[in-house]
This record gives structure tokens, C-alpha cells and sequence, in this order.
């Protein structure tokens, strides 16, 4: 029952999100047709220039970000017949912030062998998992910038009877205090935060507790190995009950 209902709810975000692809879709359209326009001024004067460039890349990100709206839509809500691989889809995850992880000098590691398995969830729940906890990760070190080493790892293995994702950063920290109010609905450690991945609303981190158990596993703070502020491990079994 708590799965469907979970499902019920990202269906109605797939709605939202397939009239949001298609709004967006047709803005990249007529930006193209616009820097078309402009390509042969650019060449001849340098400020034209500079901003057809920054165009063009954010039509680039921005496209990237529509193409990953589709894991929301159709087959990507549905619990898939095939078993699908836990690195191809955290992989499209990271790869959607491609530019921005490389505008900030934001390493990521995707420690995952690729016979590793997901569990048999929807593509859309696995990936929204991922989603929120990749958003968080790059939000963390973004605020500890001042480090210099900012990097987001990620391990996936499993054993006779679960999948485990675990997502680890070097940035702040959550004190082992407030560990477990994290998943609280509307408590945020990022409210001041100004990050172009804007300021938390508390939200992420309690749905994505909320899909993790509605699969029938388990989200939470783990120690952090060596090298690394904060790990969150997610635990998924990998037979459906």
C-alpha cells in the first residue's frame, strides 16, 4: 500500500514533469533559432560574443536537465520486468550536473562494479533516491569550499539479501546530534545556504526517507570513512515481498 501510494504521488510529478519538458523543449527551440541570429554579430563584436557563448552552454545543461526529466514519465514509474544496473543509473544522475560539478571543481567517484544489480524498483524512485542525495552531497561542498577538496563518491553492492548505495562527501558535516533530525519533514541545514542549487526546504531528505522505506529499506548516517565528512547509506532488499 505505502509503495503505491508513493507512486501515486511521482506519477503526479511525472505529469508536471512531462508538461515542464515540453514547455522546455520548445524555449530551447527558440533560443537556437535566437543564437543563430546572433552567430554572425558575435563574430564581430566581443560582448555578443561572451553571451552567446554563456547561451549556449546553458542550453546544453538545460537540455541535459529535460532528457533526465523522461526517467519520470512512462516505463520509468513502473517496477521494471527486467533488473537493471545500479551504476548506468547513477551515472545519468551525476552526469545531469556534468557542468555545473565542473564549473565548481567538483570531483565525483562512482566506486560501483558493473555487474552490481539494482533491486527491482522503478527507475524513476532508484534515480530520485540518487537525485536527493547528489543534490545534498554538491550543497555541502559547496559550503565547505574553502577546503579545497571537493569531492562526492559513490559506493553500491550487494549482498544474499539487499542492494546498498551509499554517497559520500567532504563537505560540512552533519554532527551525529542532529543525524537523524535530518530526515525530518521541513528541517533544513541549508536555509541560509547561497548555492545556485538554492537553499533547502527540508523536503528532499524525508521523501526520499519515505521511498526508501516504502520499498521496504532503510536511509541513514553512517561513519564516514577517512578522508570524507558525511556518508549516507541506503539499504534496499532485493526481493520484492
Amino acid at each position: 500500500q505505502g509503495i503505491r501510494q508513493n507512486l501515486d504521488v511521482m506519477s503526479s510529478l511525472g505529469v508536471i514533469a512531462g508538461f515542464m519538458t515540453h514547455e522546455v523543449q520548445r524555449m530551447l527551440y527558440e533560443l537556437r533559432q535566437a543564437l543563430k541570429v546572433l552567430a554572425p554579430i558575435a563574430k564581430k563584436e566581443p560582448k555578443v560574443a561572451k553571451a552567446v557563448a554563456d547561451l549556449t552552454k546553458s542550453e546544453k545543461s538545460f537540455q541535459s536537465y529535460a532528457e533526465f526529466t523522461k526517467l519520470f514519465l512512462g516505463d520509468g514509474m513502473l517496477i521494471p520486468k527486467q533488473p537493471f544496473k545500479s551504476k548506468y543509473q547513477v551515472k545519468n544522475v551525476v552526469d545531469t550536473f556534468a557542468d555545473f560539478q565542473a564549473d565548481r571543481s567538483i570531483e565525483v567517484e562512482l566506486d560501483i562494479a558493473d555487474r552490481v544489480i539494482a533491486p527491482r524498483v522503478p527507475v524513476a524512485m532508484y534515480s530520485g533516491i540518487a537525485l536527493n542525495l547528489h543534490t545534498n552531497a554538491m550543497k555541502a561542498v559547496i559550503q565547505n569550499s574553502g577546503n579545497g577538496d571537493k569531492r562526492i563518491s559513490y559506493r553500491a553492492w550487494n549482498d544474499e539479501k539487499n542492494h546498498f548505495l551509499e554517497v559520500l562527501d567532504t563537505g560540512v558535516g552533519i554532527p551525529e546530534k542532529i543525524r537523524e533530525r535530518v530526515f525530518d519533514p521541513l528541517y533544513t541545514t541549508t536555509s541560509s545556504l547561497d548555492s545556485p542549487l538554492g537553499s533547502g526546504m527540508g523536503l528532499g531528505l524525508a521523501m526520499t526517507k519515505q521511498l526508501v522505506e516504502s520499498a521496504g529499506g532503510e536511509i541513514k548516517i553512517v561513519d564516514a570513512p577517512n578522508g570524507y565528512s558525511t556518508c549516507f547509506q541506503v539499504r534496499l532488499p532485493l526481493a520484492r515481498k
